[in-house]
């Protein structure tokens, strides 16, 4: 199947409502990830015509988790690894905050990779530049080691009069201080709270769907990270700082 093919067949979550307001997504990736969010589209509504993935065990997997009939695709839209899985997370959580968009520049260096067949680091560093005058830093390391949910992709903001540090399942702010042990003015913990993020997004973007309203992670913050991680994969691989057109939402 070509990818426009299944393109085609995936936009139809935007055009195939019906009387039974039917909403139809297909499911690039069937890994661990992938799988899970197939049961979570389904169990709120969705069908799941088509799934791709290159991975035939996964590609199967997907397909008996997927709505009866789907179509099995196997050529596809590349992957950058963990660095992209991941710092997608963190840079758009980090532009959401900054209500900033894409970065001006981007400068990314990894280690090779050491696992069989893999193409891309598990152990990277990519730097963002924006025009808003701060800069925004994101280290992968899972090649050595990996933590609970909680303790997992920390994000901490640095500001000239506090520190706010963002986990997955909590946050703390620590004014500043001289103190050796600095202490949080305000914190809130909530653990085990991780795993009621994927549905409720995915309940919000197909309420949308249905009523054409903007959803609480509109388009155009994806197309920001996307650009972000998009001058990361291309620096790492070309061994060279990689500066964003903000008008034309290009790199070069």
């Amino acid at each position: 199947m070509e990818r426009r093919t299944f393109l085609a067949m995936a936009a139809t979550a935007t055009r195939s409502l019906g009387a039974n307001d039917r909403v139809r997504i297909a499911s690039i990736g069937a890994g661990n990830r992938g799988k899970y969010l197939i049961e979570q589209f389904k169990e709120i509504g969705a069908e799941i015509p088509a799934v791709c993935d290159v991975y035939e065990p996964n590609l199967e997997a997907g397909l008996k988790l997927a709505s009866t009939g789907a179509k099995a695709v196997r050529d596809y839209d590349y992957s950058g690894g963990l660095l992209v899985q991941q710092g997608a997370h963190i840079i758009d959580c980090i532009q959401w905050f900054m209500n900033s968009q894409a970065p001006t520049a981007v400068t990314c260096i990894g280690n090779q990779p050491v696992i069989p067949g893999a193409e891309v680091t598990h152990t990277a560093v990519m730097a963002c530049e924006y025009s808003g005058a701060f800069m925004a830093t994101f280290t992968l390391s899972y090649q050595a080691m990996r933590y609970a949910t909680y303790n997992d992709q920390v994000q901490k903001f640095h500001g000239n009069k506090a520190r706010l540090d963002v986990g997955r399942e909590y946050y703390q702010l620590f004014p500043e201080s001289n103190a050796i042990e600095m202490k949080p003015s305000a914190e809130l913990k909530k653990p085990g709270s991780f795993g009621l993020a994927a549905p409720a997004h995915i309940r919000n973007f197909l309420e949308c769907v249905r009523s054409r309203k903007d959803p609480n992670a509109p388009v155009e913050a994806g197309r920001d990270t996307a650009i972000a991680l998009a001058l990361a994969m291309d620096s790492l691989r070309q061994g060279r700082r990689m500066r964003s057109n903000a008008e034309t939402k290009s790199q070069g």
